[in-house]
C-alpha cells in the first residue's frame, strides 16, 4: 500500500472539503484526512513505525482544531515543526491509560505544563476509552498553527517499531 489515501469526510449538513492536504509521500504509511467545518483530524497508520508527513494548508488559515491520530503502539518521539516553532514529544503510557509527557522545544529545553506550545496528548482504545493499548490523539498546539506558516511537518517514531 504505497502513498496517501484521502477518504470520506465527517459532515454536518454537507461534506466539507478539508483545507489541509498531505503533500509528503514518504514510505508506505497511510494518512487519512477527516474534516468538518472547524476541525480536522489526520489519521496516521505507520507500518514501519518510523515516518513523516507534511501537511499543507489550503486557504488563509488553519482550522480551529487540528488533531493527529497516531495508530502506534508507543510514542517514542513525535516532532512537530511550523516556521520557527518546533516541539518534540515523548509519551509514556501507564496501565490505566494515563500518558506522561516529556515535551521539549527546538533547543531541547523541557516545556512546562503551562506552556502554550505543549500539546494535549491522550491514549484511547477503539471504543474511545482511555487505554494504554490503542492510538494516540495529539491536539496540535495553537501557536504552531498561529505562526501563519502554510506547512506543518510531522515526524514520528513508534517505541515498539
Amino acid at each position: 500500500m504505497a502513498g496517501i489515501v484521502l477518504t470520506g469526510f465527517l459532515a454536518t449538513a454537507a461534506a466539507t472539503e478539508p483545507n489541509v492536504a498531505v503533500v509528503d509521500r514518504h514510505n508506505a504509511d497511510v494518512k487519512t484526512i477527516i474534516a468538518s467545518k472547524k476541525a480536522i483530524r489526520v489519521e496516521i497508520h505507520s507500518r514501519t513505525g518510523i515516518g513523516r508527513a507534511t501537511l499543507r494548508r489550503r486557504g488563509c488559515q488553519w482550522p480551529e482544531s487540528l488533531t493527529l491520530r497516531l495508530h502506534l503502539r508507543g510514542l517514542e518521539s513525535l516532532q512537530l515543526t511550523s516556521g520557527e516553532h518546533q516541539i518534540r514529544v515523548e509519551a509514556i503510557s501507564d496501565r490505566a491509560g494515563e500518558v506522561q509527557l516529556l515535551v521539549e522545544d527546538k533547543a531541547g529545553n523541557a516545556l512546562p505544563a503551562t506552556s502554550p506550545l505543549r500539546p494535549n496528548v491522550a491514549r484511547y482504545d477503539s471504543a474511545g476509552n482511555a487505554n494504554p493499548i490503542g492510538y494516540f490523539d495529539v491536539l496540535v498546539p495553537a501557536p504552531l498553527l498561529a505562526s501563519n506558516q502554510g506547512r506543518l511537518e510531522i515526524r514520528w517514531i513508534d517505541f515498539f517499531r
